[in-house]
């Protein structure tokens, strides 16, 4: 059999679950490349670099901020806010007022207002933020924090130094933690994925060539 007849036998009009491997290939290499990327980032390196604390959480709020104006009617939303104060790994004590809570931390630590009301103390994981990249700068383009450390989440926490850290929750995983999960779980399995799919993928073509797999092509 001629060189241009084996060729043709591995043609893309003849494939059939070829398409499938070039698919999961591209998703699984897709996948892996942004987990890497996630690593790099917060919630994950404040869930696996952050260093834990016991803080005093004090002075609960809600603060409404105003968003807008929708066909002449203000459109507000109630931020849940409240100050930490904890010794870090030095000793020294540190104070944050206004950290925001997302809504999975909030109902983690008190699900039910009326009888639990807020804890006393929290578990906390930080990481020291650099000074430059807060709301407004032109860091915070290029910031590696998001999650509930983003400088858009928390614009009302302060001193700006001390607010890159996460509440931890005693009983369920908060946002970040799952996220921080997530980055794991796909970091595991992805490239495997991909691995296991472009080695199928050529094992298709050798089977093509073989004569083993010779449908017709697709157009016909």
């Amino acid at each position: 059999m001629s060189i241009p007849e084996r060729l043709a036998r591995i043609s893309p009009f003849r494939w059939r679950i070829e398409w499938v491997l070039v698919l999961v290939a591209a998703v699984s290499g897709v996948l892996a490349e942004q987990a890497r990327e996630a690593r790099e980032r917060d919630p994950y390196l404040l869930v696996n670099r952050g260093r834990p604390a016991q803080a005093i959480v004090t002075a609960p709020r809600e603060k409404v901020v105003l968003l807008g104006k929708r066909r002449g009617e203000p459109v507000q939303v109630a931020h849940t806010l409240v100050d930490l104060e904890w010794q870090d790994d030095t000793g020294q004590v540190r104070r944050v007022t206004g950290y925001r809570l997302d809504e999975g931390t909030i109902a983690g630590l008190r699900p039910d207002a009326q009888r639990n009301p807020w804890p006393a103390y929290a578990q906390v994981l930080y990481l020291d933020r650099t000074p430059a990249a807060q709301p407004g700068s032109a860091l915070v383009a290029i910031s590696n924090e998001q999650g509930a450390a983003a400088p858009s989440f928390q614009q009302h926490c302060q001193p700006w130094t001390h607010c890159r850290l996460i509440v931890l929750t005693p009983d369920v995983l908060t946002p970040s933690e799952e996220a921080a999960l997530n980055v794991d779980y796909v970091l595991d399995r992805a490239p495997h994925a991909f691995r296991l799919s472009i080695a199928l993928l050529l094992a298709m073509f050798g089977l093509r060539l073989a004569g083993v797999v010779n449908n017709k092509p697709s157009l016909e």
